[in-house]
């Protein structure tokens, strides 16, 4: 049976953060909006993974993301998207960071894996040090393993490009041409947060529509998709960007379709900070319970921008 909201948005999506742990310390990160996790990391077992797993095919929930986190720090990641891809989810992806993906790309796709996105914040290896907190050669081992990911089949590889302003707003361009060379797609995000009138907003924002103006100028083909109705430009060279703006978009927030799975529970809302724990379900593996929490969590969503 599929699931609706009580604003009538069904629930056809689920991302579940199989880990809080991360080799990165992105400035801009905001943790899938979960701050529950202040020392140390918490992660689902393969089990809990799997037990999440049916309730959403309990609800006919057809698309699975794997997230952290940096998922690929999970040492089971490989084994979850063979379980995934057991259940017979239509789409399984994954959203990585991209460091170990040399090493693990063609595993993922041996194991099920459709599709996966790849954190990039900038094409300058200074910029990106910054961003990420981590050494310029974090950079190359990125870039290679986005570039090994198309090798193995993996279809469509996303680049996520989180707009940052005075850091990565001028190298969209770029961005565009990199797409083209590497046969890649590329997501523009807003950068969001669910306070506004906070410090990190206010130092990272940066309004996106220079960008998407150029897109429906440029573009000869836009695909609005169900999700969030997102819009995916097709470009004359052929290259897909597709634009995330989830600030002050009621459009968006009426058309989303996903729930989130943290380490300890449900989060009906990215940018509510609002978690159903599931932790009891998860030690006694009750189906029965982990229902009962979902079903609660989907009656706490409500869209942040109305």
């Amino acid at each position: 049976m599929k699931l609706h909201d009580r604003f009538g948005r069904p629930i056809e999506n689920l991302r579940i953060q199989i880990t809080t742990r991360c080799n990165y310390s992105c400035v801009f990160c905001h943790h899938e909006g979960y701050y529950h996790c202040r020392k140390g990391y918490e992660e689902l077992s393969l089990d809990a993974v799997h037990l999440i797993a049916k309730v959403a095919k309990e609800f006919e929930i057809t698309q699975v993301k794997i997230t952290g986190g940096e998922p690929l720090l999970h040492k089971d990641v490989v084994e979850i998207i063979r379980v995934l891809a057991e259940m017979k989810f239509e789409d399984i992806s994954l959203v990585t960071n991209g460091y170990f993906l040399p090493e693990y790309a063609q595993k993922l796709y041996d194991a099920g894996l459709n599709r996966i996105n790849v954190s990039l914040p900038s094409l300058s290896p200074e910029k990106y040090s910054y961003v990420t907190q981590m050494p310029k050669k974090a950079f190359e081992k990125t870039l290679n393993g986005i570039k090994k990911a198309v090798a193995v089949g993996l279809n469509p590889v996303k680049v996520n490009v989180v707009i940052l302003k005075d850091i990565n707003n001028d190298e969209w361009m770029n961005f565009i041409d990199f797409a083209q060379k590497n046969n890649v797609v590329i997501q523009f995000i807003e950068y969001h947060s669910s306070d506004p009138n906070s410090l990190d907003f206010k130092k990272f924002y940066t309004p996106i529509d220079a960008i998407e103006s150029y897109l429906k100028r440029n573009a000869r083909k836009v695909i609005i998709r169900n999700m969030h109705h997102r819009r995916r430009y097709i470009l004359e060279s052929g290259v897909e960007v597709e634009v995330v703006r989830p600030m002050f978009n009621s459009e968006f927030c009426a058309n989303c379709r996903r729930i989130r799975a943290t380490p300890t529970g449900w989060k009906p809302c990215l940018l509510r900070d609002i978690v159903v724990d599931f932790t009891h379900a998860l030690r006694t593996h009750s189906l029965e319970e982990m229902i009962s929490t979902f079903l609660k969590a989907v009656e706490l969503r409500e869209p942040f921008f109305k």
